[in-house]
């Protein structure tokens, strides 16, 4: 019996090793749509905080952050540069804060914006997203993956490759460069500055998205935690915040987004503002209940400037 037992143990790891393999190795090419497509921004962000040796202000977050701040703006007011990372929030926080890890310096301030799917689930660990990204854009990011993350991601490797076949099948994609969704779309910070009015009407036809069976992901809590204590270790301020989010969406979920918000504040985490005080006007989005119309990018960016404002000062922190 012991002898089945260390057999058995022996080809599951073997076995494990091998699909390891599998998710970094033959699922290795581009997605071209993707290398078409705003997710350059993640690489070329990489880039921009490579070359950036002054402090700087460093903003994560999925698609809620890309299409979502005016980052000249933030720029200007605090007299820094600006590197907004967030480009798709299905790569989950723990990547999108690994990602940036290696890059934050004294002096820096890392404004921490998880979009609220983090919070249940095991979203944070990302998904087809991450795996298309990883490998169509930035496959150096292959290394910011614990084992248990590539064991998990390899669930997603079939429809990441499925996926790669339809855009390989499907060359016509972001042939016009007046898509938000394009590469041509990404100004130098990493804000995406198309607006396609086309999609105005999503606010008034989609309804609300009620999160099913809740149950709040207390291992997000705990890496944000890890995450705050890493940037106080590089002598660098993280402040986290609310995402910008649809008020009809806000309101169907408000008691899950209460318990979330309760949460992180049991956890002595930098928050620098309430929840509400980023629950959007359904006019403001176009095309989902995170992105926003320019109207709806200056208000958030107004707020977003005046909390952090109060917060660095209230840190005692001067630039």
């Amino acid at each position: 019996m012991k002898k089945f037992i260390v057999k058995s143990i022996k080809y599951i790891i073997v076995f494990l090793i091998m699909f390891v393999l599998f998710l970094r190795v033959v699922v290795f090419f581009p997605n071209i749509k993707s290398r078409q497509s705003h997710e350059v921004n993640v690489a070329r962000q990489i880039e921009r905080m490579k070359q950036i040796d002054e402090p700087k202000i460093i903003i994560i977050g999925g698609s809620g952050c890309g299409f979502g701040l005016c980052s000249s703006m933030i720029s200007r007011h605090f007299n820094m540069p600006v590197c907004n990372t967030g480009t798709q929030g299905g790569m989950g926080i723990l990547l999108q804060t690994n990602l940036c890890k290696d890059y934050i310096r004294k002096g820096d301030v890392v404004v921490v914006i998880p979009e609220y799917t983090n919070y249940y689930g095991n979203r944070y660990l990302g998904g087809s997203t991450a795996l298309r990204i990883l490998t169509s854009i930035y496959p150096d990011g292959y290394k910011c993956l614990s084992f248990r993350q590539q064991l998990y991601l390899i669930r997603y490797v079939p429809e990441t490759f499925n996926n790669t076949i339809a855009a390989w099948l499907e060359p016509k994609q972001f042939s016009e460069m007046d898509d938000p969704y394009s590469q041509g779309s990404l100004n130098e910070y990493g804000d995406v500055e198309m607006y396609d009015v086309r999609w105005v009407s999503y606010s008034s036809v989609q309804s609300p998205i009620k999160w099913n069976n809740f149950k709040l992901q207390y291992k997000t809590i705990s890496l944000l935690q890890n995450f705050c204590q890493y940037c106080k270790n590089q002598n660098a301020v993280m402040l986290l915040f609310p995402p910008a989010y649809r008020a009809k969406d806000y309101d169907v979920n408000q008691e899950n987004i209460d318990m979330i918000w309760n949460a992180l504040k049991e956890a002595q985490l930098p928050i620098v503002s309430s929840p509400e005080r980023y629950k959007m006007a359904d006019t403001l989005h176009y095309d989902t209940d995170y992105h926003l119309t320019y109207e709806g990018v200056i208000i958030r960016t107004n707020k977003l400037i005046a909390d952090m404002d109060s917060s660095l000062n209230n840190s005692i922190i001067h630039f």
